[in-house]
């Protein structure tokens, strides 16, 4: 069968190295008997409006090159109006970017032949996407959704302070050095929440973590046991750390255990909701979003992922 496939290229992601990574792939490509094409963004947002048009011309496979915000990006581009636009397509990721935490979360290969044998053997795992609805920064209601993890607290406030050192560092980097600075500057906050409308708690937390994919800022891995397709949210609240604790834990980040620290909390959950009397930002994907009051949904069963172990 003759699939049509674009790449939807962010030509500055990974030090401008993806246009290298996509012609290695092209080329793998070809070696399997299948043709490609790419589409280049060329400003913020254009992932997703480049996504959007692909489909509607009757793409069968897109592949997303760059990270994380790109995939978002391609993402958000698989919607429409607040419904699937086609629920045939597959989403393959070219991991090449700043951040590349979804796909590090997938424990598998990143080099464009293994992206294009994942393509040749069309094996495909049909993955929940997660909907963030937040409050801009000017009042208005919005909403996007999320292929990897929704944050808010101390991570909005980091991923708000550090959007244009990623770039210029590297992720890991970055995030690191966000997150000492932060220390300075954060203030836990206090939160109202409830899961999947039950009863409503309270208390004061360094961070609220709902996560669809494992690993975020950088490689930490923040939800490790979380799966792609299991139709909940892991969610992780960090609770009221004092500064000295935030550095003394920063290593069980690293290692995905810091669910098992005292002052975290841990829930699967269909939705959270989460609101406050303090102005709270909030991230998603590594890019900024908004700030509280949220609510965090998972849409089972969404897309078909084309980077699959098998």
């Amino acid at each position: 069968m003759n699939r049509k496939i674009i790449g939807i290229i962010n030509p500055v992601a990974g030090h401008r190295k993806t246009r290298q990574s996509w012609e290695l792939f092209a080329q793998a490509l070809q070696e399997n008997g299948l043709r490609c094409s790419a589409l280049i963004t060329d400003a913020p947002g254009s992932a997703t409006n480049l996504t959007r048009n692909a489909i509607k011309t009757g793409t069968d496979v897109i592949v997303a090159v760059g990270g994380d915000g790109t995939l978002s990006e391609v993402v958000n581009g698989f919607y429409e109006n607040g419904a699937l636009l086609r629920n045939d397509v597959k989403l393959a990721i070219l991991p090449k970017g700043t951040g590349t935490d979804f796909y590090r979360g997938l424990s598998l290969p990143n080099t464009p032949r293994h992206v294009a044998t994942c393509i040749r053997n069309d094996n495909t795992k049909t993955m929940d996407v997660g909907l963030l609805t937040y409050t801009t920064l000017d009042g208005q209601k919005c909403s996007h959704y999320f292929a990897n993890i929704a944050d808010l607290g101390y991570g909005g406030a980091l991923i708000y302070r550090i959007n244009g050192l990623t770039k210029l560092l590297g992720g890991s980097a970055a995030y690191l050095l966000g997150l000492l600075y932060n220390l300075f500057k954060y203030k836990n906050a206090k939160l109202h929440y409830r899961f999947d409308d039950g009863e409503i708690q309270h208390g004061s937390f360094l961070a609220v973590i709902a996560a669809n994919g494992r690993c975020f800022g950088g490689g930490m891995w923040i939800a490790p046991d979380a799966q792609l397709d299991d139709g909940l949210l892991d969610c992780v609240l960090v609770g009221d750390l004092s500064k000295p604790g935030i550095v003394g834990n920063i290593s069980r980040l690293y290692r995905g255990t810091i669910k098992y620290h005292p002052k975290a909390i841990t829930a699967r959950a269909r939705k959270l909701e989460v609101w406050s009397d303090e102005e709270v930002l909030v991230e998603r994907d590594g890019e900024f979003a908004g700030k509280l009051p949220v609510t965090v949904e998972i849409l089972p069963a969404q897309i078909n992922l084309l980077n699959t172990a098998g």
